[in-house]
């Protein structure tokens, strides 16, 4: 009896011993990969799908606190542009709806775009990104303007990395969030799981949707059956409980003779001129 406790007791002491060691070990792999077990779902603002975190946040990119942090610092990041004057922020400004209030938008050295800026509030919701749905996620949106010449005017995206590679910090938030060095696809990654979190709901028209008749003012509700009626507004500001973004996120020619019949080859040839 007395060397079977024996034995057991040894056991139990080896056994300890292991465990020990592969705690220890736990330990030091957890801060490489912690932000990406902790994952993230802010309150989904009323009036937006109540599967906004599962639907629309893409397998491959997770979001969670330390990646959406090292977005936020990226999005406001002007040495990201080739001479350090140009951020994220700068055409998509919180202050004003992450817009910019212009005409067109103003890139590197004052250079003038052909379009404005849009807002990138609920951008996570589109299924393609830019006026001319060329880009097809947020990640691949979140880094096509640094390489534009009159956007961020740099000359490739690894000169980008490299830059950032210079900076402490940035490969240390890389290395904590990613577990690996600075890429550009970890770049866009990161700056499109904060670009996710900028959502934006409870307007008047969401509580009088939800039942609350007095959210909405008499003018408002007039117009709104004029909105949904004989102006025929909702034919492509469509809205519903799965998709509520008075948008039908498609592309629409507006104010041309599209009853023409010659149109659609009139349009050919102009397309074809201008690229």
């Amino acid at each position: 009896m007395k060397t079977f406790r024996r034995q057991t007791n040894e056991r139990l002491l080896r056994l300890s011993v292991v465990l020990t060691f592969a705690l220890a070990a736990a330990g030091m792999l957890a801060p490489s990969f912690q932000a990406q077990q902790a994952l993230l779902k802010p309150a989904i603002p009323r009036g937006l799908p109540a599967d906004t975190w599962d639907y629309y946040v893409p397998r491959n990119n997770p979001m969670t606190a330390a990646k959406v942090e090292l977005g936020r610092k990226l999005f406001f990041d002007a040495r990201l542009s080739a001479d350090g004057k140009v951020a994220c922020a700068s055409c998509h400004d919180p202050k004003l709806g992450f817009a910019d209030g212009k005409t067109v938008a103003e890139g590197i050295g004052g250079k003038l775009g052909a379009r404005n800026s849009p807002s990138v509030l609920n951008v996570m919701f589109y299924p393609n990104q830019f006026w001319d749905g060329r880009a097809e996620g947020l990640e691949d949106q979140a880094v096509q303007p640094l390489t534009n010449p009159i956007e961020m005017g740099n000359a490739s995206y690894d000169q980008v990395v490299a830059r950032l590679k210079t900076q402490p910090e940035y490969v240390a938030d890389f290395r904590s969030v990613f577990g690996g060095d600075v890429s550009i696809a970890r770049v866009g990654q990161a700056i499109a799981a904060f670009e996710r979190t900028l959502v934006s709901g409870d307007s008047p028209f969401d509580r009088f949707n939800a039942g609350d008749q007095s959210a909405l003012g008499d003018a408002a509700k007039r117009g709104l059956t004029v909105f949904r009626g004989r102006g025929r507004c909702s034919r492509c500001h469509t809205f519903s409980e799965a998709l509520p973004f008075f948008t039908d996120f498609q592309y629409h020619n507006t104010g041309v003779a599209m009853n023409d019949p010659r149109f659609d080859k009139l349009s050919r040839i102009a397309f074809n001129a201008v690229d």
